[in-house]
């Protein structure tokens, strides 16, 4: 099988089951180094760097909740064509290909009896198509017990080199292992007199409170909604300081969670944060029919509730100004109350709505909700929308054929 072996550059022909294994060996691999604190270099890709993630985490036990901090170890990605004297220096050791082949070489399985050098070949080999598959069609699960390379802005260039240096390369690690537990403490949640309570303790009293009509919005829109009955809902607009000079308005709505679609009462309250970097700015009401949107939604539910990752599309602007790019909703996680709240009428959770593009909206429909919510949280527009951002998949090519795939010039 040696024949397989390309002496000038080092390379050695894998097939795809030959692939599939290395994929498993070499994530077993990098979890080794990872959690012996040692930087990961991928060659010609870049870094898989350890990190601790210190997060209060709550669980619920029956009718209370336990809170206590969790220490996990992650792993973040640095882009990286070549290692040079500022790596070393800043990381100290870091695992490389011959690292890699000692710790692969003893699990090989018989029908891999290869020696050292064809090993490397092999793993160079793998790497340069781990690389192709990021940079060419802006994914790879190559390594997918490990998580997902995305690759957007990867269309800039007249070659693979170009394409490389100018694609943003994330990696959506599955990896997150616990590391230190701190006490728990428990708490019982208590019965709130309506959504907007714990809005008030964190962001003091709303700045404006209107009433949507949600069949008023649909039609303003060009939706049909004739012998349907839609709720009419209170909402509340509070101010949200983000950083210095930056603030979000806060759309909340409340009685949501007492509708009733499909036999089910809802159970969720709407969040929308509309990012304004302008304090003397007048509160926008289009934000009424993104509401709209959310309950169009939810009416499709059949169970009464809705998760993250479900979008609608309604195939024009947000606000109503040709110049916006933002023709369709998203829902997310709302990272300050991922947790259930109780009131009078029972369990209810908030769900945070954000604007997204056409093409966006395709990129979920194609490959996966999972794709598009890992990359709008890299790029940090999964919790609050700026009406004016470009689309995150400009000069991006995601799951499709390139005109420059084979044209891998990095070695």
């Amino acid at each position: 099988m040696h024949f397989r072996l390309d002496m000038r550059n080092g390379y050695y022909q894998i097939t795809e089951q030959e692939s599939l294994t290395l994929g498993h060996l070499l994530t077993e691999a990098i979890v080794s180094f990872i959690e012996n604190n040692t930087v990961v270099y991928l060659e010609r890709i870049g870094l898989l760097i350890p990190k601790l993630r210190h997060e209060n985490i709550v669980r619920r036990n029956q009718d209370s909740f336990l809170v206590r901090l969790e220490t996990s170890n992650t792993i973040i990605f640095e882009k990286c064509n070549d290692l040079t004297t500022y790596h070393y220096r800043r990381y100290g050791e870091i695992a490389e290909l011959r690292e890699f082949v000692k710790k692969i070489m003893p699990h090989l399985p018989v029908s891999m009896s290869w020696d050292e050098k064809t090993l490397r070949g092999a793993l160079r080999t793998f790497f340069k198509q781990l690389l192709e598959e990021i940079v060419t069609y802006g994914c790879s699960n190559a390594l997918r017990e490990l998580g997902t390379f995305y690759a957007i802005h990867n269309c800039r260039g007249d070659n693979f080199k170009d394409r490389f240096a100018g694609a943003d390369i994330l990696f959506d690690t599955r990896y997150d292992r616990l590391m230190n537990v701190g006490k728990s403490k428990e708490y019982v949640p208590p019965i709130l007199k309506s959504a907007w309570e714990p809005l008030r303790y964190a962001y003091g009293d709303p700045l404006a409170l209107y009433n949507i009509s949600v069949q008023e919005e649909l039609e303003k829109m060009g939706f049909s909604v004739n012998g349907v009955e839609l709720p009419v809902i209170k909402t509340a607009v509070f101010e949200r300081k983000l950083s210095p000079g930056k603030q979000a308005f806060f759309y909340c709505t409340e009685g949501v969670r007492e509708c009733v679609f499909n036999k089910k009462p809802a159970g969720v309250e709407f969040v929308f944060q509309l990012a304004n970097d302008d304090p003397e700015a007048l509160i926008p009401t289009w934000p009424s029919r993104v509401i709209a949107l959310g309950i169009v939604l939810l009416s499709g539910s059949k169970t009464g509730t809705i998760s993250a990752g479900v979008g609608l599309n309604c195939r024009m602007p947000l606000n109503g100004k040709p110049n916006c790019n933002l023709t369709a909703i998203l829902t997310t996680t709302l990272y300050q109350m991922q947790q259930s709240a109780y009131s009078k009428s029972g369990e209810f959770n908030y769900i945070n709505l954000v604007g997204i593009t056409d093409a966006e909206v395709t990129l979920m429909n194609e490959l996966s909700d999972t794709a598009l919510l890992a990359i709008l949280k890299y790029k940090s527009y999964d919790q609050v929308t700026n009406i004016d951002r470009f689309c995150t998949l400009r000069d991006t090519n995601i799951g499709e054929r390139s005109e420059f795939e084979g044209d891998l010039a990095v070695a």
